[in-house]
């Protein structure tokens, strides 16, 4: 019963986790105080933790008893609070719907140009049996609505009431965990008691050691007080958020209680497993420092380590302290106080070596700890449930290989909330690129579903209108469907007012209230990117940003917008358009940075810090290829000058630094001039250069001229 009332809990717990807001999360920053009254700490009970984890055990199983009945009480409180949240969500779902039913038949009864609809329906009987009969249609009508409505209000009050419960038996399920640690402390146990470590604690011990040397070196260089905490003392880089630690792999072990897999019994599993093959890459999850390192001490020794080797990354994101934790490696590629990025590669992956006795197979073991304790990485990074499998380090890209990155980035940037005035500037700029304006309405044509959906959320927050939204529409060319919008209502006060009309004449460069701010410039261009701006995905061979714009007026008016960003963008005629182009790899990503996509941002730079790494080693080895050709001819054009002044001359009667120089060459064939003066000047102890190598050299090749020539 131990086990179910204990697992039953930490679901508990950890659902409270899932429902905060994690960036919210308020703990103070660590001092390198506190990391010396921790070493401290750990050094008192390295020596005691073999004995403490036999009593621990020893007490675990006499509280059993003692909690069948609170395990009855925190099982009924889940099972409640699970049930409550679907409710929710279904209740929530149901008041949308009716919300739609609403409007549309308000729509279809609403009072138009000063005549009522549905009278001007009854009226139009040709007869008093058709005006019976239209009139009892218009009841149906009425009372139908007057019935959306009740149930409309009714399921609100529902799930009012329903939020109000959830409430209570979230508190009934706080005050279980009180009567646990109750409980607990009874047999001299906590919490803590029931957490898997999942490491070894001499090798641990050491590590910390090692972690607080580096910081104190740091503390003393900039004469910060032992108090400080360590992200106003030391130049932790800063970082938005964090990305998955591998480019693919499967869910096998999720955070929480769970029946540990070798000490076969519940623990607290302080991280989540990603199933890889060994020697995967694994990457930092975001931008930091390398604060702790620790290594197998005994790799040959069988069941010498729990953990295996360990990296711990220091990070500031969002001006909060968290630490990324990659257990299980099977190499470690970085070293302390190494700043790294989300493309660094901080090891290999590991599991299921003879030494790692905490590991049944290959994974890596990714934990997160906020300030001093651990949270669960999930708050953090999005990652498939249990047995879910990823294939990129960025979850928009699990969507599909046919979704482009262009819609990833449009996707993106088009579920971001703004102000009212960059709402306006980007909807503007929507307009200016797909309206299409009649006599008493006007349209919009898209294939891109999120800006479709963007734009008729703009619309419908600004200017409160009804929006006709017809998907039915296939592009015979790409086969994608087509999205068509329909405004009847306000079409002049809308276009007027976005500086699409003005004075009845279509304009395509905005009023300047529209761009004054900075803000709203950039909302202007993010509204012309999701019309017709596209980026090349930077998996492919070059780096291309650009804009088609049917309009000369406006394409300029962008072009300029953009270099006001400082960005280097140009315009050049295509066929009937007009380009708005970027080629440079920087300002491509300034720009998708500008519009704030932050996950298409880090999958960028991801893939562009790899190209140009890669870039910069083919260009490293293929002129370290030409020099080793250059030496390789060169040896052999000496090889054959020493030949030749063999075969014409009498070589014994040379002088002996020539003669020196053909030995050591023919001995050492292969050598370049610089290696081959160092074997000279170490073998003769005769100090030699390689400038005066070439010389002699030069003189062979000067006295086989002469002898030639016959001079």
């Amino acid at each position: 019963m131990i086990k179910k009332a204990v697992k039953i809990l930490f679901t508990i717990l950890i659902t409270f986790c899932f429902i905060s807001n994690v960036f919210a999360a308020t703990s103070s920053d660590t001092t390198l105080k506190d990391l010396k009254d921790k070493l401290a700490r750990e050094k008192d009970s390295v020596n005691k933790i073999a004995a403490k984890q036999k009593q621990v055990q020893s007490n675990i199983k006499k509280v059993e008893k003692e909690l069948d009945q609170l395990a009855n009480e925190i099982e009924k409180n889940e099972n409640d609070i699970k049930a409550s949240q679907e409710k929710i969500i279904e209740l929530e779902n149901e008041i949308v719907n009716k919300q739609l039913e609403i409007d549309a038949l308000l729509n279809f009864m609403q009072v138009s140009k000063g005549e009522n609809v549905y009278l001007e329906y009854m009226f139009q009987a040709k007869s008093f049996t058709d005006f019976i009969y239209r009139s009892a249609i218009i009841e149906q009508l009425t009372e139908y609505n007057d019935n959306l409505i009740v149930e409309m209000h009714d399921l609100i009050e529902e799930n009012k009431q329903l939020q109000e419960d959830l409430a209570k038996k979230i508190a009934a399920s706080e005050e279980s965990v009180k009567k646990l640690n109750t409980t607990l402390s009874k047999y001299n146990l906590s919490m803590d008691d029931l957490i898997d470590d999942h490491k070894d604690a001499k090798a641990d011990y050491e590590a910390s050691k090692k972690e607080v040397a580096a910081y104190e070196k740091i503390y003393k260089q900039k004469g910060c007080p032992d108090t400080m905490s360590i992200l106003d003392c030391v130049d932790i880089p800063y970082a938005d958020g964090f990305v998955r630690p591998t480019k693919s792999g499967t869910i096998t072990s999720n955070y929480g209680l769970r029946y540990h897999p070798t000490l076969h019994y519940y623990r607290m599993h302080n991280g989540i497993d990603i199933g890889t093959p060994t020697n995967t890459p694994v990457y930092a999850s975001a931008a930091g420092i390398v604060s702790k390192i620790t290594r197998v001490a005994n790799p040959n020794k069988k069941n010498s380590s729990c953990g295996g080797n360990v990296v711990y990354v220091k990070h500031r994101v969002n001006g909060k302290e968290y630490t990324t934790v990659y257990m299980h490696l099977h190499s470690i590629s970085v070293k302390l106080n190494d700043f790294v990025t989300i493309a660094s590669e901080v090891g290999k992956s590991g599991g299921g070596e003879s030494y790692d006795y905490c590991t049944t197979g290959p994974h890596l073991h990714f934990g997160m700890m906020q300030g001093s304790s651990y949270v669960n990485p999930r708050n953090y990074v999005k990652l498939p449930s249990l047995g879910g499998r990823y294939t990129s380090r960025y979850w928009q890209f699990d969507r599909g290989e046919n979704m482009s990155f262009t819609s990833n980035i449009k996707s993106e940037i088009s579920s971001i909330e703004y102000s009212d005035s960059e709402k306006t500037s980007e909807l503007s700029a929507m307009l200016n690129i797909g309206v299409k304006i009649y006599d008493d309405r006007f349209e919009v044509i898209l294939e891109n579903l999120s800006v479709a959906r963007r734009i008729y959320k703009l619309i419908k927050d600004i200017y409160h209108v009804e929006i006709d939204m017809d998907s039915s529409g296939i592009n015979s060319l790409r086969k994608n469907k087509i999205v068509t919008l329909t405004i009847n209502e306000k079409t002049d006060l809308i276009l007027n007012d976005l500086s699409i009309v003005k004075d009845n004449e279509r304009i395509y460069v905005p009023e300047s209230y529209l761009v004054d701010e900075e803000g709203d410039k950039i909302a202007y261009l993010r509204g012309i990117f999701e019309m017709c701006g596209s980026i090349n995905d930077p998996k492919t061979s070059r780096y291309h940003l650009e804009f088609v714009i049917n309009n000369y007026d406006t394409a300029n008016f962008v072009n300029d917008l953009l270099n006001e960003e400082y960005l280097n963008s140009k315009v050049i005629k295509r066929d009937k358009n007009y380009m708005v182009y970027i080629k440079e790899a920087e300002k491509i990503s300034d720009f998708i940075r500008m519009l704030n996509a932050s996950n298409s941002l880090f999958y960028y730079e991801d893939i562009r810090i790899y190209r140009d790494h890669k870039n910069m080693t083919n260009r490293l080895n293929n002129c370290e290829q030409a020099n080793v050709d250059k030496i390789v001819n060169a040896s052999q054009e000496q090889l054959e000058l020493i030949a030749k002044l063999k075969e014409i001359s009498d070589f014994d009667l040379l002088d002996d630094k020539i003669k020196t120089i053909c030995i050591y060459k023919e001995k050492y064939p292969e050598s370049s001039m610089q290696e081959l003066a160092t074997i000279i000047s170490s073998e003769t102890e005769k100090p030699i250069t390689k400038s005066c190598i070439n010389h002699r050299f030069r003189k062979i090749r000067e006295i086989i001229d002469k002898i030639e020539n016959n001079e």
